[in-house]
């Protein structure tokens, strides 16, 4: 089962509050509302990728077909 709040203590763990963070928007799926899917860096690490080898982490593979980020490893990894 998903933690959100396991999943944000992790992510500040590797991440600290306050840090310098890349946001790379996928160019290839809109906007909605309430997501954004994005690409996200700090310290040089990839957040997508130890987010989801932590288990804290999920994947929309529905989304995977149209997503620029899809044929990256760890999005094959997790079902793309």
């Amino acid at each position: 089962e998903f933690d959100g709040l396991k999943a944000k203590e992790f992510l500040e763990s590797i991440c600290t509050v306050g840090s310098t963070v890349l946001i790379d928007e996928d160019d290839l799926l809109p906007q909605s509302q309430n997501e954004i899917t994005a690409l996200v860096k700090c310290h040089g690490n990839t957040i997508n990728e130890q987010m989801l080898n932590s288990g804290n982490g999920i994947i929309h593979t529905d989304q995977c077909y149209q997503s620029e980020f899809s044929t990256f490893d760890w999005a094959k990894k997790y079902g793309c």
